[in-house]
């Protein structure tokens, strides 16, 4: 999944991608931490078939955070 590319004077932009089914944030799992990425590949193949639900929300490098987006279904 992508995120909107969101912009801040002070640079450094981090994104959360967050799977409201399993919001607990794994090494492999649903969701991830804030990293500087706005693209992520969801590790999901295995469980195909499967409504999975992610939101998203960006930060800025002293730590202003948006607002989640709407969740949007993988399926």
């Amino acid at each position: 999944m992508t995120a909107r590319t969101a912009t801040d004077p002070s640079g450094g932009i981090q994104y959360k991608f967050q799977c409201l089914e399993y919001p607990d944030f794994y090494p492999d799992g649903f969701s991830r931490d804030w990293e500087s990425g706005a693209s992520w590949t969801v590790p999901v193949s295995v469980y195909s078939g499967q409504d999975y639900r992610f939101r998203v929300k960006a930060r800025d490098f002293h730590g202003n955070e948006t607002d989640w987006s709407p969740a949007l279904s993988m399926n």
